[in-house]
């Protein structure tokens, strides 16, 4: 069985491979790559802080889940809304724009002195995390039908 399970790591790291050479084989992939890697590193790296950053500016718990509510908000009315301007405008004008939200929204966020501007970066980010969409949905357009399944899967791991 040892074996067995050892066959399976190896063909799932050299899909996992290949699809990444797949993603950095062209600039078309890969600044959409580069530019969600970067954005997810960097929320990853203050998540663990951010609540307790909210209490010291003043926030309640209450206010808390409002800006957990107005970023889920964001993120559900700006994904049809990021995928419709995917299909018009091409990559590039939603990717940037979703992209520069979640920067300024970090900073702001980052900033933030007060409820308000507390509330201001949570509805930038609202509107910053539709860039795993719009990435998302250019990546599975730039490659062929029978690639999009492990093109999807390659950002679930």
């Amino acid at each position: 069985k040892k074996m067995n399970t050892n066959n399976q790591l190896h063909s799932i790291l050299q899909t996992q491979r290949r699809t990444l050479r797949s993603f950095l084989a062209t600039p078309a992939t890969r600044t959409p790559v580069i530019v969600l890697s970067v954005a997810s590193f960097g929320g990853a790296l203050h998540a663990a802080v951010t609540t307790y950053f909210y209490l010291a500016v003043g926030a309640s718990t209450t206010d808390i889940g409002t800006f957990g509510f107005i970023m889920s908000a964001g993120a559900l009315v700006g994904s049809p809304l990021s995928g419709m301007a995917l299909d018009k405008y091409g990559p590039w004008i939603p990717i940037s724009t979703t992209a520069l939200a979640c920067a300024v929204g970090c900073l702001w966020r980052g900033m933030a002195t007060s409820l308000g501007s507390l509330r201001m970066g949570a509805i930038l980010l609202g509107i910053g995390v539709n860039l795993w969409t719009v990435v998302l949905g250019h990546l599975v357009k730039s490659f062929p039908p029978h690639r999009r399944s492990e093109v999807l899967s390659g950002f679930g791991v």
